[in-house]
């Protein structure tokens, strides 16, 4: 039987097509109309429900990992801002990216 590092590795190694196949499922899923597409997890986050007492079973992990992405967000930031030689005139991180967004679909 596999143990988790197995899963890890296999994960890690195609994690591309693993992506891949995900946005394929969902697209299908749409084009047949049984899709709501406000919310779509693929790492199976537990998110917080009103009914039901045990709510936010993972709320350190989920905080964790909300802290890592916002690093990964400022480095992304940093990098773009790098490669294209930009100065962004906003001051929070949902600015910048707003920002970027709009700078790079002027450049198609």
């Amino acid at each position: 039987m596999p143990d988790h590092s197995t899963f890890d590795r296999f994960v890690h190694q195609y994690e591309d097509s693993i992506n891949d196949l995900f946005f394929q499922i969902v697209n299908s899923l749409d084009s047949l109309g049984g899709l709501n597409k406000d919310v779509v997890y693929q790492d199976g986050t537990n998110i917080e429900s009103k009914a039901g007492r045990d709510t936010f079973t993972r709320k350190k992990a989920t905080q964790k990992s909300l802290e890592k992405f916002k690093k990964h967000i400022i480095k992304l930031i940093s990098d773009i801002k790098l490669q294209f030689l930009w100065e962004l005139k906003s001051d929070t991180h949902e600015a910048s990216l707003e920002e970027i967004i709009l700078k790079l679909s002027k450049l198609n």
